[in-house]
């Protein structure tokens, strides 16, 4: 796919196919956590991670190889890193459905999932739209949307914490679900380093 001759395309090409994983994976994470018992959503997670490992290890391959590149090296790194770490995250979380045995998630997860899910879209709008930075109003109004959405999802994820601490609850279950709403908030998270990211490309480049 790359080499000493690639055009900026591929590199732009590269970002849209990794977020488009990205949001294929968060809907195959909303689905699981409505549908815990379905073990071939996690399968199905599993195989868009794999694309998106390599993906990255493409883009890093081509940095070394590439002579011109459509931005600096280290912020195509940065970029192509913080959309891996949010892939990175929900599959941690898809897995540890299995691994934890879960056969019901509380509405919170599901709601924490469903801002994933609409990040992992902003941030496939965003993307798409690197090639034209002319449209620089459009992408920094998406990534400014992108910050309002982990906005919410913390405030989301404070409650969620709030009702699992309540007295009486099973402790393996607040062990279990504490460590899932860690994953979900840290994605939620890593979008935000996402947008800041292009942020910080359409403010230096355009």
């Amino acid at each position: 796919m790359f080499g000493p001759k690639s055009s900026d395309q591929n590199f732009f090409s590269a970002f849209c196919r990794h977020a488009t994983a990205t949001n294929r994976a968060a809907e195959l994470l909303l689905e699981l956590f409505e549908h815990p018992e379905r073990d071939e959503l996690a399968v199905q997670i599993e195989r868009q991670e794999h694309e998106g490992d390599k993906i990255l290890h493409d883009v890093v391959h081509a940095l070394r190889a590439t002579w011109i590149t459509p931005f600096d090296r280290q912020d195509i790194q940065h970029l192509i890193s913080c959309q891996d770490d949010v892939l990175d995250l929900i599959h941690a979380s898809s897995k540890r459905i299995a691994l934890f045995e879960i056969q019901t998630a509380p509405n919170d997860a599901i709601a924490l999932a469903r801002y994933i899910l609409k990040a992992s879209e902003l941030m496939k709008s965003a993307v798409g739209l690197l090639n034209n930075l002319k449209r620089n109003e459009e992408i920094l109004k998406i990534c400014e949307t992108l910050n309002e959405i982990e906005n919410d999802g913390d405030e989301v994820f404070r409650r969620s914490l709030a009702r699992l601490y309540k007295k009486g609850n099973d402790p393996l279950e607040v062990m279990k679900w504490r460590e899932i709403y860690d994953n979900l908030e840290m994605a939620l998270d890593r979008s935000e380093d996402v947008a800041n990211q292009i942020e910080s490309l359409v403010l230096e480049y355009s």
